[in-house]
């Protein structure tokens, strides 16, 4: 039986990584393989080995959060035939020391050393030399899960080295359903946590209209700051045309506090702009039925991210029948264009990563 390590984030985990590799993995035993998931939500030590979650072999994280401290001994331990990866590659470089850590890691295991196939998120144009290059240089194969990123690969590697695999969404998840359905789970759901500070039929009345953002507050990447100042260019130009804004609202379903890295704190941006009315915060990760819920009771979902390697909230919230509204690069064109070219399924907006993002234009056409 063909043994394969896969290292990303917790299948158990409910994020973009997480339910990823949940469905991934699930399909990979039901194909006969033997898997290990390497997670990073789990610290135990490495002593007591592998433990069993949600059916799958769980192999805990290092001291480093990224496995790059065990990876070496977990391969002579377990001996898989093959390591799976859905992760960023920069993890895997230092630009400190440029020490290429999959090229280290073959000088130290030498013959003992296996395939690596990653399933790589390329959210922005890679040029020669990149650390990502370099990198993806020691790939037995690369897996892309965008036509934009298969066509950056391209620039450097082989047709033959690279396959398009895009992510997925469950539609018996991600799907329609009334306003008055979705917010009844949702109020229960909210109670059940301890977390309804208001009914959401009073939060998010039907009549408003309102828009949805789906991300974690962990980079600038995601820019949700651009996209609060966007938002509230958005409610002046509302309030010049109709001389009301009040029943516009964004729901932001992130984590609005900062974290360490590279995050912000929302509330103070939030504060400063004056717009906290028109904003409602989810800020729990929740259960992808409730997160249907959400983007059924929103009208479109928006984002002024500086790049995507796919962008899955997207695509769950066009299965709920909601168009979008996204900055013209990466793999954002690809969602709205068909093959002929057209915004078929919302609007790209113009914008690039020094200025704001110009989607209130669409937003008034």
């Amino acid at each position: 039986m063909v043994r394969i390590l896969w290292v990303s984030a917790g299948h158990f985990f409910e994020t973009g990584y997480g339910n990823m590799s949940r469905d991934i993995l699930g399909y990979l035993q039901d194909q006969g393989y033997d898997v290990y998931s390497m997670s990073n939500q789990i610290t135990v030590g490495m002593s007591r080995g592998y433990i069993m979650i949600e059916g799958i072999k769980t192999i805990p994280m290092g001291k480093d959060g990224f496995y790059r401290d065990i990876l070496h001994n977990v391969i002579l331990r377990y001996k898989p035939d093959l390591i799976m990866s859905l992760w960023d590659v920069w993890i895997w470089y230092d630009i400190r020391t440029k020490i290429n850590f999959w090229r280290l890691l073959k000088d130290k295991l030498g013959e003992d050393m296996v395939k690596w196939i990653p399933y790589i998120p390329i959210d922005a144009k890679l040029w020669k030399g990149s650390s990502i290059v370099k990198v993806l240089e020691e790939a037995y194969h690369m897996v892309a899960m965008s036509k934009f990123g298969y066509n950056e690969l391209l620039r450097f590697f082989r047709k033959s080295d690279i396959t398009l695999i895009p992510h997925h969404v469950d539609t018996k998840v991600f799907y329609p359903k009334s306003y008055s359905e979705a917010v009844e789970e949702l109020d229960d759901f909210l109670k059940e946590k301890g977390a309804l500070q208001k009914p959401i039929e009073e939060a998010l009345p039907e009549n408003n209209f309102k828009l949805i953002f789906v991300g974690e507050n962990i980079s600038e990447r995601k820019d949700i700051p651009r996209l609060l100042r966007a938002f509230k260019i958005f409610l002046e130009i509302v309030k010049q045309n109709y001389k009301d804004n009040k029943d516009i609202k964004l729901i932001l379903r992130t984590n609005p506090e900062p974290t360490p890295g590279n995050s912000f704190d929302l509330i103070s941006i939030i504060e400063k702009l004056e717009i906290s009315k028109n904003i409602v915060i989810f800020g729990e990760k929740m259960p992808a039925q409730y997160l249907n819920d959400l983007y059924n009771i929103s009208d479109i979902y928006v984002s002024a991210s500086r790049g995507e390697g796919f962008g899955i909230p997207i695509v769950e919230a066009m299965a709920t029948q909601k168009p979008a509204v996204l900055p013209d690069n990466s793999a954002h064109i690809e969602h709205i264009k068909d093959d002929d070219g057209r915004e078929t399924k919302g609007w790209l907006a113009k914008c690039d990563n020094e200025s704001e993002v110009l989607w209130t234009e669409s937003l008034q056409d």
